[in-house]
């Protein structure tokens, strides 16, 4: 029998890992050790098998274990450090700012659009009333485009492609800033 093959009983098998018997049983329950039959296991495969469990233990990426849950903890921290370091910075900004920022921008933007066509009329006063009445038509017809586009595109899925994504805070400020009542 080579030494792929040879199969030994669990007392021996922890004898090889430095384990009860108990402990080979639990193992082989989790999945780690596998038997080659009733009280038998692979003594190279177990023990290969053994160490990448450990391995695994050791580095944390093993699951429930106090490691892998300190290797969790370690990473939420770093986050939590690295978002309050760009907010001191300057390069991270609270959401909720930036689209009261927008919403406030994009009503003044709209204010002026639809004062366009009475500075037109004190600027030209040539022109009929009808001409007046396109262009602010017009005015209203765009802002109604963007603000749709705009409502559009803040509801598209988180896994749309980029292009079709909000671009920015702004897309989410757009329809209430622009929307004609």
């Amino acid at each position: 029998m080579g030494d792929a093959e040879t199969s030994v009983t669990a007392k021996v098998l922890g004898s090889w890992l430095n384990c009860t018997t108990k402990s080979i049983r639990e193992l082989a329950e989790r999945g780690v050790v596998e038997r080659s039959g009733r009280g038998r296991y692979p003594l190279k495969d177990s023990v290969r098998r053994y160490a990448d469990y450990m391995r695994k233990v050791v580095t944390g990426r093993g699951e429930g274990t106090a490691a892998a849950e300190r290797a969790r903890l370690a990473r939420a921290q770093a986050e939590a450090v690295e978002q309050k370091n760009a907010r001191l910075a300057g390069t991270l900004v609270d959401a909720d700012a930036v689209q009261r920022e927008w919403n406030t921008i994009l009503a003044g933007v709209r204010a002026r659009l639809l004062a366009v066509p009475a500075r037109v009329q004190q600027l030209a006063p040539h022109l009929m009333r009808s001409d007046l009445d396109a262009i602010d038509h017009e005015i209203r017809e765009a802002l109604e485009e963007l603000a749709t586009d705009a409502h559009r595109d803040d509801h598209r899925e988180p896994d749309a492609p980029a292009s079709h994504r909000p671009r920015r805070a702004a897309a989410a400020a757009a329809p209430a800033a622009l929307a004609m009542d």
